[in-house]
């Protein structure tokens, strides 16, 4: 069974340098081999043909091991219905093959970082955003904004309250549909109860509200009664009651004393579609 390694962006690194040099000169080594017998020989002609065929070939093998290793977990859906340790088998399975495009290995590691979200390991899950927002991923805008919204709420999970002002402002500037809009809304009301802006957090409350409730119930309950902490701490008795009200109805008692004591929150990050 192979098994997967604690992530380090140092070795990220030397992997994508590697792979790059590996599929250089596996690219660039058939056309140089081929030359040199070309040089020597009198049927260039053939020669020239017999090189272009390796090249190509060398190039559809390479290719071919890159759609084998992205098929194994390009569903996401059906990859994360799976346990865990099935997940990481196949991720490790993955992530452990050389000559990988950039492409396939970050993406890789976006199914990594779901992994470690849903398992509450919000360090990783931050050097792993971090790692891979750094670089570029071609057509992955979706991707980009859920890496966003796991590093923000796993900053906020590790009081990280700096680095989660940066990401929400990175956030702001995304073109996000309704549910990653949504999804937002909730962090942005988590980070200004967190920090005591609880003025920002009640900033057209009306509209908060309606928009609030379309998330799931979960998620619903838990940002009304953040709202009624910040009603509380800006002494509106009444707007606070009533918030607390609709908390109580949207959370069971065990939900509630959860949230008071611990400080859980269920995740507002869904997996993209």
């Amino acid at each position: 069974m192979t098994h997967l390694k604690p992530f380090d962006p140092r070795q990220l690194q030397r992997e994508l340098w590697r792979d790059r040099i590996l599929r250089g000169l596996i690219l660039l080594g058939v056309p140089l081999v081929g030359g040199g017998i070309s040089f020597w020989a009198d049927q260039v002609q053939e020669i020239f043909g017999l090189m272009m065929m390796m090249l190509v070939g060398a190039w559809l093998g390479l290719s071919l091991m890159n759609a084998r290793a992205w098929g194994q977990i390009a569903n996401l859906d059906q990859l994360m219905q799976q346990p865990i340790e099935t997940i990481e088998e196949q991720l490790a399975w993955v992530l452990n093959r050389k000559l990988l495009t950039p492409q396939v290995r970050l993406m890789a590691l976006h199914r990594l970082a779901i992994v470690r979200h849903e398992q509450q390991r919000y360090s990783e899950v931050i050097a792993i955003c971090h790692s891979i927002l750094t670089r570029r991923l071609r057509g992955a805008t979706v991707v980009k904004q859920h890496l966003l919204l796991m590093l923000c709420e796993s900053q906020l999970a590790c009081k990280d309250v700096q680095g989660a002002f940066l990401t929400l402002t990175a956030l702001s500037r995304e073109p996000l549909g309704l549910v990653r809009m949504l999804q937002k809304l909730a962090l942005q009301i988590r980070y200004h109860v967190m920090v005591g802006h609880y003025d920002h957090a009640l900033t057209d409350i009306h509209r908060k509200i309606q928009l609030v409730e379309l998330m799931p119930t979960l998620q619903c309950g838990i940002i009304h009664q953040m709202l009624a902490t910040a009603a509380e701490e800006t002494d509106k008795p009444k707007l606070a009651e009533w918030l607390t009200t609709r908390a109580q109805l949207l959370l069971s008692p065990e939900q509630l004393e959860d949230l008071q004591t611990s400080g859980n929150f269920a995740t507002v990050t869904q997996q993209p579609s």
